[in-house]
């Protein structure tokens, strides 16, 4: 087998396995603001979308609770029924750690 070959082997292997982990091209382009956790929020005991951890100091978010809109990077709403994502609210091992604000929502 010669080099070319393998080269194009690899590029091909390489390319079915960015596909089938469900990279999708322009989403690493996106800004932290545009992936940011935001809509409607059901807190569960397990099975969560989001092993969430709130802190003081060092947040990977700053999340803003609001009774309408939560259209923009860290508005959460949180409901009893049709979340778009659920939350898991825990002291170790989080998946993000928020802290909650009043104003300015979003990746710090």
């Amino acid at each position: 087998m010669t080099w070319a070959k393998r080269g194009a082997l690899l590029l091909a292997v390489a390319a079915l396995l960015a596909l089938s982990v469900g990279w999708r091209p322009g989403y690493a382009a996106k800004g932290a603001k545009e992936r940011a956790p935001h809509g409607r929020v059901r807190v569960v005991e397990q099975s969560a979308d989001f092993r969430v951890q709130v802190v003081e100091h060092f947040p990977d978010l700053r999340v803003q609770v609001v009774e309408h809109f939560p259209d923009k990077a860290g508005r959460w709403q949180f409901v009893e029924h049709s979340a778009d994502f659920t939350v898991q609210f825990v002291t170790s091992f989080p998946d993000l750690r928020v802290r909650f604000v009043e104003a300015f929502p979003g990746p710090p």
